[in-house]
């Protein structure tokens, strides 16, 4: 049965958003604390339930040539990322909120996770789900609008703007206000940002996206001499050191097979390789250092500061803006909606895990990202470059993150 782009779309994307739904709905519950039970949580996550709430009822499995219905791929991942980090987390008694101390005597205890693993939990499946979502998202919005730096500054300042609305409305408790220290530490997280997206342009104009891709999964190796260099983390053992060789491997095999290998321009891809490696080291600096009253006051402060000069970018691109239809816009306006539920997941995870597993997890959203855009768009892509795929996710699920070597405290977020 043959299924329109379209419709393939619609589907594909209410697989990602009902798996990140249901792994929401049991973190929303393993977080809550007796004082304030699972409000907090929830209303993290308000703006990605409520999309995938709304998206997962109206979508049903592509069909295979056995009359099955096709895995999902997106739901996969963030399946096995559950499996994979459920089972390592500790448990604690906890006392029913609704009941004070003297009636917990007569109360069978309940046991939910410590706050650190289900919080990092928590982040990882959000940031991952979103983030591939929101890559094919993208796509669908250029299809529709082909004003790709005006999406870029709608997403921005629209995730700014909601969260600043957010705040005002009593939704959200706690929000930095705008100070000038604050505003000069976040200052060079706009100048990298832009950077990245003016090289990543430049170099892709010289070496197509399977190629770069190669580039984009060596970054871990790079990142994790860095995380050692600058952030006081011990290095990979030698089983991460083989997860990571076996992720870069994972790529070259894709993009030798499923394209012809073509750079030119290697000035560019340098750049775009050294920025893009700071910007992950300044990014996890930043969470370490420059105290917030909350998570939303780190997404406020860059995506409103990185919107600034993409503003002067859009309006080169005013007559692509004018034609633009309901359906259009409307498009975007979801991609608002998962970009700012992504940027709170991807800085909390910043906040949780290493400048090197992160890279590794946005390297697993590309993955999972290109295995959806293969099997709806692209039909390119052979048996063994599909293998290469798998490959990379099982590399990426044997990596295990650098300790510190000397822990701080954890600050409240």
């Amino acid at each position: 049965m043959a299924v329109s782009h379209q419709a393939g779309f619609e589907i594909e994307i209410g697989f990602v958003f009902g798996a990140g739904f249901r792994i929401g709905q049991k973190l929303a519950i393993l977080c809550s604390t007796p004082s304030n039970p699972c409000k907090a949580k929830l209303r993290t996550g308000f703006a990605f339930a409520c999309s995938a709430a709304l998206a997962a009822p109206r979508t049903a499995p592509l069909p295979r040539p056995d009359g099955g219905p096709k895995p999902p791929t997106a739901a996969i991942a963030c399946i096995a990322l559950q499996r994979k980090l459920l089972p390592s987390v500790k448990e604690v008694e906890l006392i029913p909120a609704t009941q004070g101390p003297e009636d917990h005597a007569s109360t069978p205890a309940r046991t939910m996770p410590q706050t650190s693993s289900a919080k990092t939990l928590w982040a990882v499946c959000g940031y991952m789900a979103c983030s591939a979502t929101l890559l094919i998202g993208n796509k669908y919005a250029v299809y529709k609008v082909p004003a790709p730096s005006f999406i870029l500054w709608a997403q921005l300042f629209g995730t700014a703007v909601a969260v600043k609305t957010a705040h005002l409305g009593g939704l959200i408790s706690h929000l930095d206000a705008l100070e000038a220290d604050k505003l000069r530490a976040f200052f060079p997280v706009a100048l990298i940002f832009c950077a990245t997206i003016f090289t990543n342009i430049k170099s892709l104009e010289y070496a197509n996206v399977e190629t770069f891709m190669i580039f984009r999964f060596s970054t871990p190796i790079c990142i994790s001499i860095a995380d050692y260099v600058f952030l006081g983390r011990h290095l990979p053992s030698a089983r991460s050191w083989l997860s990571l060789v076996m992720l870069l491997l994972g790529a070259m095999g894709y993009a030798l097979t499923d394209a012809s290998y073509i750079v030119r321009g290697y000035m560019f891809c340098g750049l775009w390789y050294a920025i893009f490696c700071c910007d992950q080291i300044y990014l996890k600096h930043i969470t370490s250092t420059v105290k917030m009253e909350s998570n939303w006051g780190r997404v406020l402060y860059s995506n409103l500061l990185a919107s600034l000069p993409l503003f002067f970018m859009a309006l080169g691109e005013q007559e692509a803006i004018q034609n633009a239809d309901t359906e259009g816009l409307m498009v975007i306006g979801v991609t608002v909606v998962l970009g700012t539920a992504m940027s709170y997941y991807a800085w909390l995870a910043r906040s949780l895990v290493s400048a090197t597993l992160f890279t590794i997890l946005g390297n697993v959203c590309k993955v999972v990202s290109i295995g959806i855009n293969v099997s709806l768009w692209d039909k390119h892509a052979s048996p063994f470059g599909i293998a290469c795929l798998m490959f990379c996710l099982v590399a990426a699920y044997f990596y295990k993150q650098a300790p510190l070597r000397n822990p701080a405290p954890e600050l409240p977020n």
